[in-house]
């Protein structure tokens, strides 16, 4: 009996999370992002499950798994940085391949290179290699058959050599999966076989360039008798080292790719297991030390993070679950720190956006750009952007008694009015409720109201704690800021911004 297709898991997730016809999402998730779908597939493909590349000539590329032409076999498309999709190929099972689950590679030479997880124009039909050229021609430079691996979920990633790397979930010499090498020119040399014992079995991601020159990946089963899944280290010559064994309390099934963080560290996700059994995220080094940073709880933070993390400029990491969120369950976009606190930016409704699986990408407008699977117009998928608020923005004026002020804008509307005499500021007012706020005790009052975002509400605190908190974006939550002994008239923050109160302006740490 032939392996499973994880295809049909990828279909079993739409039916148990796609469209369910009610919108709403909650405020704290609008007041942190924006999403804006970009296309509604339709007739021109359907459940894109891959991530977009950006490539050098400013276009996206990406790939629908399904769909498009006579066959429905999939498609590979182009789209604007406005939104302009155009198909540039069809799938056929019986030349090219069908079925491309993994997002594309962009190469120097401006082709693009990727995986189909079936087809291929042979009778086994498990999976191809392909290269693509900016017009959409495509060259199958290997068909699997079954020996050198099968079903190629996973999209491929460049050595140092030049060549590329990637995994088969199933195939090999035990079927357990394999990884292989496979040259610009089409050349297969599978370099390590899955046993389905310690080394794990069914690698569902692809690999990572780590910057020992090693390539770093993950099982989803298998491994010890738990069969949580693996992470393993690979050298280019095929040297299989097991790094860690998942138990199940700190997640089980990885099936998103590992980032490699700005800290060195990588960075990945689990589909499943945990405190919860909603899937977790973690961070692990080169050594194999693996410590989980977040449990999903299943309800607005999300549930099964299938895919793996995006690392963004600021060193924060972005995802996307592809359940949970609202009473709808069909998914949330999400940013958590290095040090693991998470923030839920948006919730998907089913009704424009549903079910996403795939790995988000940071464009160079510092936007998030990725898929869904499900939902749209025509309930086929959809390609989105997600601008998440920026830092808040300071502007400066006068009030009527000549003191001058600075007031905090944050993109929600609500504004803090920040009220400064002789350098001394001592007084927020938040304008959309016109209440003013004691900053110190200096007029004799014993204590400060602060305003606390987590909630949308306010709170009272004692004068031990004399300073008001200011909203850190990057860590999603408040922190305090605190006089500078050091530099008169200026008030740090711990652990992220210094506001100048001299200048009236926000300095990153």
């Amino acid at each position: 009996m032939s392996a499973p297709s994880l295809s049909n898991r990828v279909k079993l997730r739409v039916l148990t999370f796609g469209c369910i016809a009610l919108c709403a999402f909650t405020a704290r998730a609008q007041e942190i992002a924006t999403l804006k779908s970009l296309h509604s597939f339709s007739g021109d493909g359907s459940y894109p499950v891959a991530g977009l590349v950006l490539a050098g000539d400013g276009n996206f590329y990406g790939v629908t798994s399904n769909g498009g032409g006579a066959n429905g076999d999939g498609t590979v498309f182009r789209m604007t940085g406005a939104g302009t999709v155009t198909t540039l190929h069809a799938f056929d099972a019986n030349a090219d391949g069908s079925q491309p689950f993994a997002g594309l590679l962009a190469a120097d030479d401006g082709s693009f290179y990727g995986t189909t997880e079936s087809g291929g124009g042979d009778a086994n039909g498990d999976g191809t290699v392909f290269k693509m050229t900016s017009d959409g021609t495509v060259t199958v430079l290997h068909a699997f058959h079954g020996d050198d691996g099968s079903q190629p979920h996973a999209g491929l990633t460049r050595g140092g050599d030049g060549n590329f790397y990637g995994t088969t979930t199933y195939g090999g010499a035990s079927g357990n999966g394999t990884v292989f090498r496979v040259t610009p020119s089409g050349a297969v040399t599978a370099l390590y076989s899955f046993a389905g014992g310690d080394d794990g079995s069914y690698p569902v991601a692809g690999l990572v360039l780590g910057g020992d020159g090693n390539f770093y990946g993950t099982t989803s089963d298998g491994g010890d008798a738990n069969g949580d899944g693996t992470v393993f280290q690979i050298t280019p010559a095929g040297a299989l080292t097991t790094i860690h064994h998942f138990s199940g309390t700190d997640g089980y099934q990885p099936t998103g790719k590992l980032a490699v963080g700005r800290d060195g560290n990588f960075y990945g996700t689990t589909d499943n297991g945990g405190a919860n059994g909603f899937g977790t995220v973690f961070r692990m080094a080169a050594t194999g030390d693996l410590t989980t940073l977040y449990h999903f709880g299943g309800g607005t933070d999300g549930a099964y993070p299938y895919a793996g993390l995006a690392v963004a400029s600021d060193g924060n990491l972005y995802g996307t679950t592809s359940a949970g969120g609202d009473a709808n369950g069909d998914g949330t976009v999400f940013q958590i720190t290095p040090a693991g606190i998470l923030t839920t930016l948006y919730l998907f409704t089913g009704c424009d956006w549903s079910e996403t699986q795939t790995c988000l990408f940071v464009g160079s407008d510092g936007d998030l750009y990725g898929t869904t699977s499900a939902g749209g117009t025509g309930d086929e998928g959809t390609i989105f952007k997600l601008t998440v608020a920026s830092a808040p923005t300071f502007f400066a004026g006068e009030v009527a008694l000549g003191e001058s002020f600075y007031y905090l804008a944050f993109p929600n509307g609500n504004y803090f009015g920040y009220y400064a005499f002789l350098s001394d500021p001592h007084y927020v007012y938040h304008f959309d409720l016109g209440w003013q706020y004691v900053f110190n005790a200096a007029d004799g009052h014993d204590g400060v109201y602060l305003y606390d975002f987590a909630s949308n509400d306010f709170f009272y605190t004692s004068p031990s704690f004399p300073f008001p908190y200011l909203y850190d974006f990057g860590l999603g939550s408040v922190v305090y800021y605190f006089p500078d002994p050091a530099n008169a008239g200026h008030y740090t923050t711990n652990p992220r911004y210094f506001y100048d109160f001299a200048h009236g302006k926000i300095i990153t740490k």
